[in-house]
C-alpha cells in the first residue's frame, strides 16, 4: 500500500498515524523554494525521529529539479542537513516538472530509479521492517482505542454534568 498525505499545514498533523504501517517514505520538497528549506528541515527531522519512522527507508524527493533556480542535491542535502538525521537508509532524488525525456538526464535523477532504489531497501530488510510495521501497527490501535475510549469517557462526564447541572437549575425553579 502507499500513502499520499499532504504537506499543507492542516494537514501535518495527521502524518504520525501513518508512521506504524510503513516501511518506508517519500518527502517531497519543492527544489527551486529555498526560503523554505528552514521549515522543510524541521519536519524532515521530526518525522523521521519519531518512533515509527525512524531508521526506515526514507527518500528525499526534489521536485522541480529541472527548474533555473532549483538547488542540486548536495546544496539540499546540506539544507536539509541530512548528515544530522538518525542512522538509516536515505536518499536525494531530483525529480522534473517535465517529462524526463523533455528535460535530459542531467537535471534529473528519473522518479523511476529512486523508486526502485526505495523498493530495494525495504525488500533487502523486509522481515525486520514488516515485524516492526505490525508491531507498531498494533501499538497504534491501542493508543487509538484508548484516546478515544478517554474522549468517550470525557464527553459522559460532560453530558452527566451538565444534566446534573439542568436538574438542579429545574428544582430551583
Amino acid at each position: 500500500r502507499v500513502f499520499d498525505v499532504g504537506g499543507g499545514k492542516g494537514i501535518r498533523g495527521i502524518w504520525d498515524s501513518y508512521y506504524a504501517d510503513a516501511h518506508g517514505a517519500i518527502f517531497v520538497v519543492d527544489a527551486t523554494e529555498s526560503e523554505r528549506f528552514g521549515e522543510c528541515r524541521s519536519l524532515l527531522h521530526a518525522a523521521y525521529q519519531h518512533a515509527y519512522l525512524i531508521g526506515k527507508p526514507l527518500l528525499i524527493v526534489a521536485n522541480k529539479s529541472d527548474l533555473p533556480h532549483a538547488v542540486g542535491p548536495d546544496e539540499l542535502a546540506d539544507a536539509l542537513k541530512m548528515h544530522d538525521l538518525p542512522e538509516g537508509a536515505h536518499r536525494i532524488c531530483r525529480a522534473a516538472v517535465l517529462s524526463d525525456a523533455m528535460v535530459g538526464a542531467q537535471a534529473t535523477d528519473g522518479i523511476a530509479p529512486s523508486l526502485h532504489w526505495l523498493a530495494m531497501a525495504i525488500q533487502a530488510d523486509f522481515g525486520k521492517l514488516q515485524e516492526r510495521c505490525m508491531k507498531q501497527s498494533a501499538e497504534q490501535e491501542a493508543a487509538d482505542l484508548k484516546k478515544k475510549e478517554e474522549r468517550k469517557a470525557r464527553l459522559a462526564a460532560k453530558r452527566a454534568a451538565r444534566e446534573k447541572e439542568e436538574a438542579e437549575a429545574a428544582a430551583r425553579e
